[in-house]
């Protein structure tokens, strides 16, 4: 599967949260794909690739559609993990 902000910010998340130093090259690849990937309205999108909808679809004036659900999930935690980057030590070292 293509990468995903999702996932990626997920992935970037959880090891500045224990404390992995931001400057690891692995998670300097995941900030920058974070970086790229953002909309110019500082939101990011991921096409949702549920075949069976989880819920119907409703015009909530989110910028990216039918993906609204997952990509508003996928635009908070790329959020929280672009924050934790900006600690020295991530949330565990505060």
């Amino acid at each position: 599967m293509k990468t995903a902000a999702y996932s990626t910010a997920q992935t970037l998340f959880m090891p500045r949260r224990c404390g992995v130093d931001g400057n690891h090259p692995a998670l300097q690849v995941a900030r920058d794909y974070l970086l790229k990937a953002q909309f110019s309205d500082d939101s990011w999108r991921v096409e949702s690739r549920l075949k069976n909808k989880a819920q119907p679809f409703f015009e909530n004036g989110d910028p990216h559609g039918e993906h609204e659900f997952v990509s508003t999930a996928a635009t908070c935690w790329a959020t929280a993990a672009l924050a934790q980057m900006l600690s020295p030590k991530g949330m565990s070292g505060s």
